[in-house]
């Protein structure tokens, strides 16, 4: 009958540690990227809504103190401790063209989202 040696024990000890860290940083990661596949939703929501209320409103664009929806509206629940903001942008070449963009901090620095769109009067 033959037990474990130190070196066995010693060897399948290292190989369990290799593997719980590998396992622990996956984790991690998963969790970062969840968090900032939640974070582009919220910014398309938002957008989205600056968007539609601008097309709700005036049925065009024409004067941006019409429009109500801004980035300080989507506060409490799920978009508590996020630094939203939101800007509209008019091409005066082109005045039915709009664009919304919503921009937040991330970890790496700051991330945008920008939905454009033709708003027909």
């Amino acid at each position: 009958m033959k037990g474990v040696t130190l070196l066995e024990l010693l060897i399948t000890t290292i190989v369990l540690a290799v593997g719980m860290t590998a396992i622990m940083q996956a984790l991690s990661m998963s969790i970062f990227a969840s968090a900032a596949s939640e974070n582009v939703e919220l910014a398309l929501g938002i957008a989205q809504a600056k968007l539609e209320n601008i097309y709700g409103t005036t049925g065009g664009v024409s004067d941006e103190a019409l429009h109500s929806v801004s980035a300080e509206g989507f506060s409490g629940g799920v978009y508590a401790n996020r630094n939203f903001q939101l800007g509209v942008k008019t091409d005066d070449n082109d005045p039915e063209a709009v664009a919304v963009s919503v921009c937040w901090d991330t970890k790496g620095g700051q991330a945008n989202i920008t939905l454009k769109t033709l708003v027909v009067n």
